[in-house]
């Protein structure tokens, strides 16, 4: 039976039919061949022959085009479009013309640098070709063959950060020779992870130049909303677009799929999990190969304990036949899976975002992302995965009970008609440049050529200038050499902003569990926290924020913890700015401070909140950029003069936490429009992620009744890593089209009072009180026709 065929079928259940929202189909398209201006050499046309291509579609033909005429490339084209051939043709070509010629071949994760490990290995070049993967994985016994005699080496941007960069000497007849550097899955570079990421490319540039190498840089990438700009952010040098797909695509369905209310009084829908997991085992049970995608470790244990308990009941075989796939997997165990998968062996499979990059599964039937994955990015990534080598595919969107999950449902026209999101970046954070620069003196003494290097002149000249009086830099005649001891690189994690961290600790078994940076040590492990590593529950028993550790012991527990926080914003530098109507967009520098003063234990499946507990820890700040929104709420309260209401006294209470050191003694007659900017301030932040590429945890809010230094009222959004990633500036450049999504939103919800899928945010500090749907609305609409203005 055809999937199309089937799919007909299972939309006549009326159960489906409850659930399915939109059907959305993806028309098959034929490919496109390009040409090329010279033969490629004759035993790389003898080995693409033998896998069976015969011709080039137009992307890989323009791609290898583009570098022989010595151009940095960055190359977008669609999931399994053949992008591996973009860089893999001239770097070959290249080697087999002159053996004296090394390539670095940059890959997010180590599963993608070994499937593309394989690939190489298929084209049996060795020993014309020699290359070998160089990371945390590689036996010590076999780095020194590959650093003095691959031709290609398939590494990390981690382990070029730790282990090559700060090692150069050791690897300086291969740097010698180094003509290109390889950067697949691009778009996985944004946020804290990019800005890190273009730091080590500069200081690769920096070392390769020491050398007398300046390598030509290849990027690719399937989903990116800026390709050219985020290429040239990461390299720092100019990059040809390539963005033709000539790729053939089979036809696929997409489906949106809204789990049932269970109650017109609460809007709580059926669990995504237990939805995610039916679909699964049904799908499977019929022979239907069918990835899930989960957003945590524990809900990919969740949801194939679930499936596994509906295949015991209704074919016990099938049971084993579906695996989860996530971190804390050996690297073996990971690839005997993805064998498994590949073959056939394995039916159904619930994976992380582990396996959303370009790994090599082979062609599944479906896939099931169990909640919107965070962006629309991410979406097609998943996506993706399903329909490889030319078979007809099925996508089915699990929404969650969510705000972002639910305006997709209500707008499914948003997810097909709307352009992937912008990847944001920011080499300039400070701490991050500082933290760079550092290993940078580390590997070579620093001098004022490279101050344009790795920022602008000014930036860079502030940052050395703080180093050196930290004592971490010292000059001496016009160079600065490193002094801070040590070695730096190892010192920082290039997935989080600071390299300072809190080492979790196992008290029972007296080994370390993990590490979270220190900026957020206070909000995940606290006294009285839940852990979870490895898909358990870790109670946190105390934490000593001067020795940098938290001691945790393992506990069954059915809930786990979110920090409330009470957050002051203070604005340092205003850089942007612009206004519609009565309203004041702004851009810059911001002072965030914030107080974790209490938690909740919430049911693991459910979410429902079991209690509260209070904390009195103490008050964090860090510098990062924000934008903000500033009017005179008077404005618009003189248009509501005849809908004020009075409000209990238990609203009113959890409105306090807002008004900071200002007159509480005027809250009951300023009531309605604090609700009014709350309401607003969780609706704009919701909507973020759907513009600006990041998970919604990235991005922080809060509002203020009165700013001091503006004399206004205030909405804040925020990055919520120091130094900011550039989000903020993304949510200024897209103010007015967020206030009219986040006011559509709300309007559309079905709920009277506002609920999880429109108005309630998880990192809401007084737990969703003090909001109010109606007044939520009414502001919005009113900032929506300023934006109009």
């Amino acid at each position: 039976m055809r999937l199309a065929e089937y799919l007909q079928m299972f939309l006549q259940n009326e159960e489906v039919r409850k659930r399915v929202v939109h059907v959305h189909l993806l028309e098959a398209t034929a490919g496109r061949t390009g040409t090329i201006s010279r033969p490629l050499p004759a035993p790389l046309e003898q080995a693409l022959r033998r896998q069976g291509v015969g011709v080039l579609y137009s992307h890989q033909a323009l791609a290898l085009e583009a570098a022989r005429r010595g151009e940095n490339v960055v190359v977008v084209s669609g999931t399994a479009s053949g992008k591996t051939l973009c860089y893999n043709l001239p770097v070959l070509e290249s080697i087999l013309t002159n053996p004296y010629t090394t390539a670095f071949y940059l890959f997010p994760t180590k599963a993608l640098a070994r499937d593309q490990l394989e690939k190489l290995n298929d084209l049996e070049l060795f020993p014309q070709v020699r290359f070998g993967v160089y990371d945390g994985d590689t036996p010590q016994q076999e780095r020194a063959s590959i650093r003095r005699g691959a031709h290609i080496v398939l590494t990390n941007p981690d382990m070029l950060h730790v282990g090559i960069l700060p090692n150069h000497s050791s690897w300086a007849s291969f740097l010698r020779k180094l003509r290109y550097v390889v950067v697949d899955e691009m778009h996985a570079y944004r946020g804290v992870f990019g800005s890190h990421v273009a730091l080590i490319l500069r200081r690769l540039r920096r070392i390769a130049e020491f050398y007398d190498a300046r390598p030509q840089f290849i990027l690719t990438s399937a989903t990116v909303g800026n390709p050219q700009e985020t290429a040239q952010t990461l390299t720092g040098l100019p990059c040809t677009l390539i963005q033709e797909d000539g790729a053939p695509r089979p036809q696929r369905y997409f489906v949106l799929w809204n789990p049932p209310i269970l109650s017109r009084e609460t809007f709580e829908r059926l669990s995504t999990n237990v939805e995610s997991a039916a679909l699964m085992a049904a799908l499977a049970e019929e022979g239907w190969s069918t990835l899930v995608f989960a957003k945590a470790r524990v809900t990919t244990e969740l949801i194939l304990r679930y499936a596994c308990e509906l295949a015991e009941r209704r074919n016990p075989d099938l049971k084993k036949k579906l695996m989860s796939y996530r971190a804390g997997y050996t690297p073996e165990q990971r690839r005997e899976i993805e064998r498994r998968l590949f073959n056939g062996d394995l039916l159904g499979v619930v994976s992380t975002n582990a396996l959303e990059l370009g790994v090599d599964i082979g062609g599944l039937d479906v896939v099931v992302m169990a909640g919107y994955p965070g962006s629309i990015t991410s979406t097609w990534q998943q996506a993706g995965r399903a329909g490889r080598r030319g078979r007809e595919a099925l996508v089915i969107l699990v929404a969650q009970d969510d705000p972002l999950d639910q305006y997709l449902m209500r707008h499914p026209e948003y997810l097909f008609g709307q352009p992937v999101e912008k990847v944001r970046l920011n080499p300039q954070n400070l701490p991050i440049l500082k933290a760079h620069l550092c290993c940078a003196a580390h590997e070579k003494p620093l001098e004022p050529q490279d101050y344009t290097l790795f920022a602008d002149a000014e930036s860079c000249m502030n940052a050395i200038a703080s180093l050196m009086q930290e004592g971490k830099l010292g000059a001496h005649e016009g160079r600065w050499y490193y002094f801070g001891g040590g070695y730096p690189a190892a010192e920082i994690s290039i997935r989080n902003a600071l390299g300072e961290a809190v080492v979790i600790w196992d008290s029972d078994r007296g080994m370390e569990l993990g590490r979270v940076e220190m900026e957020r040590a206070y909000r995940t492990v606290h006294p009285g926290a839940i852990y979870l590593h490895q898909g358990e529950s870790y109670f946190v028993e105390w934490l000593d924020d001067v020795q940098r550790v938290a001691s945790a012991r393992l506990v069954d527990a059915d809930y786990y913890t979110e920090p409330m926080l009470r957050v002051d914003v203070q604005v340092l530098n205003s850089r942007l700015s612009r206004r519609f109507g009565a309203v004041e967009a702004g851009f810059g520098e911001v002072r965030v401070t914030e107080q974790v003063v209490g938690f909740r234990r919430k049911h693991l499946q459910s979410g429902e909140i079991i209690d509260t507990e209070d904390l009195a820890l103490p008050p964090q700040s860090y510098d990062t950029e924000g934008t903000w929104l500033t009017f005179d709420i008077l404005k618009f309260a003189d248009l509501q003069r005849d809908l004020i209401t009075y409000h209990r006294v238990e609203r009113l209470d959890a409105l306090l936490q807002f008004m900071g050191d200002g007159d509480r003694t005027v809250l009951p007659s300023i009531s309605d429009w604090m609700l009014a900017l709350h309401g607003a301030e969780h609706a704009l932040q919701a909507v973020v992620p759907l513009t600006c590429g990041c998970e919604r945890m990235d991005v922080g809010s809060t509002f203020t009744w009165l700013y001091p230094a503006f004399g206004r009222s205030v909405i804040f959004l925020y990055d919520t890593t120091p130094g900011g990633t550039g989000i903020s500036r993304g949510a200024y450049e897209e103010m007015e089209r967020l206030v009219q999504m986040a006011h559509a939103l709300v309007s559309e919800c079905a709920c009277a009072d506002g609920c999880p899928s429109c108005l309630h945010s998880p990192q809401c500090p007084v737990r969703n009180d003090g909001l109010d749907k109606f007044w939520a609305v009414r502001l919005l609409e009113w900032l929506c026709r300023m934006a109009q203005e």
